[in-house]
């Protein structure tokens, strides 16, 4: 079934429902409500899953692997994280030399902890991250230049994406991402759309231009799309 022709037959409604039945949503929300039991720090806890999106690229295995074991991790390691609160970068490349999911390329991984560290302090100096619900696109700018890294990136829509996932979490409550945050493209997001338009000569800029263009008709945002796409529309139609 062609992207568009899927679209037609789902709402928003649909795309919550679908997000709220994801590994990724599920584990993080256990997580949170074991860690609630005795430290109930939604900031520690938000800023634990900023962190896991920002590394969360050549994963070995699946994302949802990977945020299992992450939410698994937090859990056990609650305490010492709730002292480390976000001095925590050694511990977590700890994690990451040892983690079954996610050990590919640990030392660029510590590189971006690292730089991510000194961005959550400005971040924090304005706002809780809590308090960027109603702004995510600004968050997701702040995060990229502090990083130096392209707003359009992967990895930062995928971070907001999963900020989302956190905030929702935490407060019980659902929150709807921008219309004006790209999707997180990779590579089965390109496999859809030259599959669809084979003989289309195509770069990122176009594909992603693509979906922004869908997310707008359809009324469903590019993280709500993604999530669609990756939970429902790949598994079922493709």
């Amino acid at each position: 079934m062609q992207l568009e022709n899927y679209l037609q037959t789902i709402t928003i409604k649909d795309v919550i429902a679908m997000e709220n039945s994801d590994t990724q949503f599920l584990v993080l929300q256990k997580a949170w409500r074991d860690i609630q039991k005795i430290n109930p720090d939604d900031e520690l806890f938000i800023f634990l899953v900023l962190q896991c999106a920002l590394v969360g690229f050549q994963v070995a295995g699946s994302w949802p692997l990977w945020w299992t074991e992450f939410a698994e991790k937090i859990v056990n390691d609650r305490e010492t994280l709730y002292i480390l609160q976000n001095n925590n970068t050694d511990r977590r490349y700890q994690f990451l030399t040892t983690s079954r999911y996610n050990k590919r390329l640990y030392n660029n991984k510590r590189k971006r902890l690292e730089k991510f560290a000194p961005v959550y302090r400005t971040l924090r100096k304005q706002e809780w991250l809590l308090a960027y619900q109603d702004t995510m696109y600004s968050l997701r700018i702040d995060i990229s230049k502090g990083m130096k890294q392209d707003p359009h990136n992967k990895t930062m829509s995928f971070a907001i994406k999963m900020y989302g996932y956190a905030v929702r979490i935490v407060i019980n409550d659902f929150v709807a991402y921008p219309m004006d945050i790209v999707i997180p493209l990779d590579s089965r997001l390109r496999a859809i759309y030259r599959k669809q338009f084979p003989d289309t000569i195509d770069n990122d800029s176009i594909i992603i231009n693509y979906y922004q263009k869908l997310a707008e008709k359809y009324g469903i945002a590019p993280l709500h799309l993604d999530a669609a796409i990756w939970i429902d529309y790949r598994e079922k139609h493709m």
